[in-house]
């Protein structure tokens, strides 16, 4: 009995260890440099040959004293996601909530709606800057052609909104697909019997359907929280040095590889980490009793 126990952990750990290695090496082990480092005032550029002078709480004294542009990042990117997160639910819903219907070609419509999902960020994020944000873009052509002028999109009452519409447009795919799943899983004779009832449409999808599809619409509420909160690529690709759409990531990165060296970006990633865990715990508390599982 001990030699079986005894396989079937070396097979474990066996099977783990490569999982705990990458985790080791690309998480756990930046994590307490990154630490370590907060407390410096060490750059990228001499990390290796210099040795790391100690200063105490003075980054984090900087980042809320003097640092008004990353004050202004943590507002921009929080309504970033709020927004987004906002508007990439419902819209989702709403197209789910259309495939859930018997369509014809209802099949060919949900592979319409999730194929920019597939699509690289990268690509994505390019593409669009070539049709919206350069001077002889396809889109603002568009607008000249319509009668509305030449917009420039990356002004400060577009530059938000732009980036909020294309980088919500890549949510709605895989968000649909979770959607759709959780919309066929509401009983069918919960249904049925409040259609009986003469319920009206708008009354059958507030207190029936959302509730009972409540568990999905928090989980994506809360993973797009989190990943909005450190966007970085979608926006820096898409509109560079625009202080309208400068995130607390874009910060952290331009102090980490210039500006005022990576200590004050790791005081800055620590920060970030706080503000996300913090807020993840609020939306948590404030939300999660309000969730509906089936059995409870």
């Amino acid at each position: 009995m001990r030699e079986i126990r005894l396989r079937e952990s070396t097979k474990f750990w066996l099977f783990i260890s490569p999982w705990m290695v990458a985790f080791a090496a690309f998480t756990l082990v930046p994590m307490v440099l990154s630490l370590v480092m907060c407390f410096t005032s060490v750059k990228i550029s001499t990390m290796f040959t210099r040795s790391w002078r100690f200063i105490g709480f003075l980054n984090f004294t900087d980042i809320f004293t003097s640092d008004s542009r990353f004050l202004r990042s943590i507002f921009n990117t929080f309504l970033y996601s709020v927004c987004k997160v906002a508007l990439s639910l419902v819209a989702s819903l709403l197209v789910a909530l259309l495939l859930n219907k018997k369509l014809a070609f209802r099949n060919g419509y949900r592979v319409l709606v999730y194929i920019p999902a597939i699509i690289p960020a990268v690509s994505s994020a390019l593409l669009w800057n070539l049709l919206v944000y350069q001077d002889r873009g396809l889109i603002v052509n568009l607008f000249e052609m319509m009668g509305c002028g030449r917009i420039d999109f990356g002004r400060p009452q577009y530059a938000m909104l732009s980036v909020l519409l294309i980088n919500t447009m890549g949510m709605i795919g895989p968000w649909m697909v979770i959607l759709l799943a959780a919309l066929q899983g509401v009983p069918r004779d919960i249904v049925e019997a409040s259609e009986l009832d003469g319920i009206s449409p708008i009354q059958k999808l507030w207190f029936i359907t959302i509730p009972m599809i409540s568990p999905s619409l928090f989980f994506l509420s809360v993973t797009g929280f989190i990943n909005s909160l450190q966007a970085y690529a979608e926006i820096e690709l898409l509109i560079k040095d625009n202080y309208y759409t400068y995130t607390m990531s874009m910060s952290i990165m331009d102090n980490a590889f210039g500006g005022l060296g990576m200590g004050y970006a790791s005081a800055q990633a620590w920060v970030v980490f706080a503000i996300i865990s913090v807020f993840t715990l609020l939306f948590f508390k404030l939300t999660l009793r309000k969730v509906y599982y089936m059995g409870d």
